[in-house]
């Protein structure tokens, strides 16, 4: 009896041991996969003030590296999933062996930023509770430090105007306008409880910047915001409506007369006076966005079956682009999407990014979901949205919406 007393003693010791370990191991998995978010987060913030100063994006290596464990991570724990996701993971085993068999034929593969590593982390977000958990406990912080950062890229070169598409455009110091319109639409969505006046000054910002795509996801929060603050709040007191129009009314004149009505007037009109006096299949319609997806279209006629079903890969898409002036991948996700990953990539993308999100917290806060399913849906039809290390900063709007409606017990559902 004492023998075998002994032996289940043993075996009770080596179980706790692995379930401490294993616990351990998932600890430190979704440490390093919050903060690799949000190193990419802040490392792209300081490469465009380190690249503004020096001219070289010398942090743009260290934000690649920080890509590939975030990645790994994710990859890991959606096969670490029973039962659940299966197609999903067959496809990203076919997709393995085709990338493979590319490097065997080709030689070498391209990789910038992986299309599929936000599905994935939308699958983590709804999947894995101490990893919301996790993020939720260090989102205040994330906050406090990205908005202190953001605003150092911006504030103090509040008058510079680059040239972009012959027009000046508001830019700070990010050298394309349309990623700082998309961190401006994020931290609308971040911060869209705490004041409609903070919305407002973001909005403005948004407008000088001239990026088209992310004024009409802009419109879309500032509309929920207001539908937030002046409806469901009650706000309707008129020191608070004042001080939200005064903000606006101060941000416009500020930044006219730092940048000048004309480029004000210029941004908001010349591109859109092409959608009436331009035809559609012209290629200036859409700055040149109908021409970037026509090579594309084109490029997809000559695809097999199995090309067709599963694309090919980012090294083509940019083989197929390169050189040209007009950019280097079609702006619209859901092309790129089928260029790379073929009809299955392109269903999976919109289901993981469009559909599931609501699937988990539409119950809790519907209009906000919506609003945001929704500027994520305009940002990735007009522009592009995978490409913008802006849309990690989007998905962290999911981690407070989920998080706080799951611990709310049903109270002021929105």
């Amino acid at each position: 009896m004492s023998k075998v007393a002994a032996m289940l003693s043993r075996k009770k010791v080596q179980s706790t041991t692995f379930d401490s370990f294993s616990h351990r191991r998932i600890i430190d998995s979704t440490k390093i996969a919050t903060w690799s978010i949000f190193a990419i987060l802040v490392l792209d913030m300081l490469n465009q003030l380190v690249g503004y100063f020096t001219g070289i994006k010398l942090l743009a290596p260290i934000i690649l590296l920080a890509s590939w464990p975030l990645l790994a991570i994710l990859l890991y724990w959606l096969f670490s999933l029973p039962g659940r996701h299966y197609l999903f993971k067959i496809f990203i085993v076919l997709t393995f062996v085709k990338w493979v068999v590319y490097i065997f034929l080709y030689g070498h593969l391209h990789f910038q930023k992986e299309l599929l590593t936000l599905p994935l982390l939308m699958i983590a977000l709804a999947e894995r509770e101490n990893f919301r958990a996790y993020c939720q406990k260090n989102l205040g912080l994330f906050k406090y430090v990205l908005c202190t950062l953001f605003a150092l890229t911006v504030v103090p070169f509040i008058g510079r105007y680059s040239v972009n598409t012959e027009l000046y455009r508001f830019s700070a110091v990010w050298p394309w306008p349309q990623s700082l319109g998309y961190y401006c639409v994020a931290f609308m969505l971040l911060f869209l409880h705490k004041n409609i006046a903070i919305n407002m000054l973001i909005y403005v910002m948004i407008l000088y910047t001239g990026a088209k795509s992310a004024i009409l996801a802009g419109t879309i929060v500032l509309m929920y915001s207001m539908r937030v603050h002046f409806i469901l709040k009650a706000v309707r007191t008129r020191r608070k409506f004042l001080v939200a129009i005064a903000t606006a009314c101060i941000s416009l004149v500020t930044f006219t007369a730092l940048g000048g009505i004309d480029h004000f007037t210029g941004s908001l009109t010349h591109h859109y006076e092409k959608l009436f006096s331009v035809e559609v299949t012209s290629d200036a319609f859409g700055t040149g966005r109908v021409q970037l997806n026509r090579l594309a279209l084109d490029e997809l006629k000559n695809f097999g079956d199995i090309d067709l079903l599963l694309g090919k890969s980012a090294t083509s898409l940019y083989d197929l682009y390169a050189g040209r002036e007009t950019g280097g991948w079609p702006h619209n996700d859901f092309l790129t999407a089928l260029l790379i990953y073929g009809i299955l990539g392109l269903i999976f993308y919109i289901y993981y990014m469009l559909v599931f999100p609501l699937k988990f917290t539409l119950r809790d806060y519907p209009w906000k979901n919506i609003a945001l399913v929704t500027s994520i849906f305009v940002l990735m039809a007009t522009n592009g949205f995978y490409m913008y290390r802006a849309s990690f900063l989007f998905l962290l709007c999911y981690f407070d919406i989920y998080e706080k409606g799951r611990l709310s017990n049903n109270t002021n559902k929105m």
